[in-house]
């Protein structure tokens, strides 16, 4: 999983250094006015037209700023939990902005950025193999931790099944899982 989050985040430094040229920043709005009459989501368009076309050079300056700072982020493993959940709002973003539309950014893409975001959050990338475990000193969960009881009679009948387990002969695999839950 931590190659996997370090090669997420090493692509997402790559993609976003085409980006940070001023010729792509001149672009822009004509690229963005394009892809939002060609979407065919109308929510989409109403956003793209209205609020992200009218900021276009702070909204290109920004977008590979975060990609960059994602990828770090992801390679290195700090805040990796924050960047997935960027990463998977930047993925929904891929994926609406192209949905029906093959000249602009492949659907494929964003959904597999949403996968992989998904996966690394799920799966606390970056918690052991990354800065985040080092600097917040996660350690791991301990198996087998003997349950706390509510109060005396469940601690009881937790018991008395034990030992009736132990004693019957049949369930002594069950016997030492229940003593190790």
């Amino acid at each position: 999983m931590a190659l996997f989050r370090f090669l997420l985040g090493v692509g997402l430094m790559g993609f976003a250094l085409p980006h940070l040229d001023h010729s792509f920043l001149e672009n822009l709005p004509n690229q963005l006015t394009t892809m939002a009459h060609k979407s065919h989501s109308q929510l989409y368009q109403l956003f793209m037209l209205h609020w992200v076309i009218p900021r276009a050079i702070e909204v290109g300056a920004f977008i590979p700023v975060i990609q960059f700072l994602m990828g770090i982020s992801l390679a290195i493993g700090f805040f990796t939990q924050f960047s997935a959940v960027l990463g998977f709002l930047y993925g929904a973003n891929l994926l609406v902005a192209s949905w029906g539309n093959w000249e602009t950014p492949n659907p494929a893409l964003g959904a597999l950025m949403i996968l992989a975001t998904v996966t690394i959050f799920i799966a606390d990338a970056g918690c052991y193999y990354g800065l985040d475990g080092w600097l917040f000193h996660r350690e791991e969960k301990p198996v087998g931790k003997k349950p706390k009881f509510k109060n005396k009679k469940q601690q009881q009948v937790v018991e008395a099944l034990n030992q009736k387990l132990k004693a019957s002969g049949k369930g002594k695999k069950r016997a030492k899982v229940l003593e190790e839950s």
